[in-house]
C-alpha cells in the first residue's frame, strides 16, 4: 500500500494540509538555531536528512547522542533519529492512507 505525503502547516486559526506528491510542493523553512542565528533556508523533505548533515551536524556514527538545535527544542537524541525527530515533531510531516483518509507520522507497512 502506498501512502500520499502530506505538509501539515499550522497557522494561529487554520490547519491545512499539503500534498508532498508534487515535486514543486512549498519547501520547509529549516528552523535549526547555530550560535543565535536561524537557519532560514527553504529545504524539502527529501533534502532534510543531506542538509541537516551537510549544513548543521556533520557526519558521524550514528548511535552518538546529539542535541536538537531547532528552534525551542532542545532535546538529546541519537544521530540516527534526528531526522525523523524533525520531519515528525517539528515539521509535522504526515502520510496519508489513501484508503481511509488517517494521517500517520510514519509510514505503515500494508496488512
Amino acid at each position: 500500500m502506498k501512502h500520499t505525503r502530506l505538509n501539515v502547516f499550522q497557522d494561529a486559526d487554520v490547519s491545512f494540509q499539503h500534498n508532498l506528491s508534487d515535486p514543486n510542493s512549498h519547501p520547509y523553512i529549516c528552523g535549526w538555531i547555530t550560535a543565535g542565528i536561524p537557519c532560514n533556508i527553504p529545504v524539502h523533505v527529501k533534502d532534510l536528512p543531506s542538509h541537516i548533515r551537510n549544513c548543521h551536524v556533520g557526519s558521524s556514527s550514528g548511535k552518538n547522542m546529539i542535541r536538537c538545535e531547532w528552534s525551542g527544542c532542545g532535546i538529546h537524541i541519537r544521530r540516527e533519529n534526528l531526522t525523523r525527530h524533525v520531519t515528525e515533531i517539528h515539521l509535522k510531516y504526515r502520510f496519508k492512507c489513501p484508503h481511509c483518509g488517517a494521517t500517520f507520522a510514519r509510514t505503515k507497512p500494508s496488512t
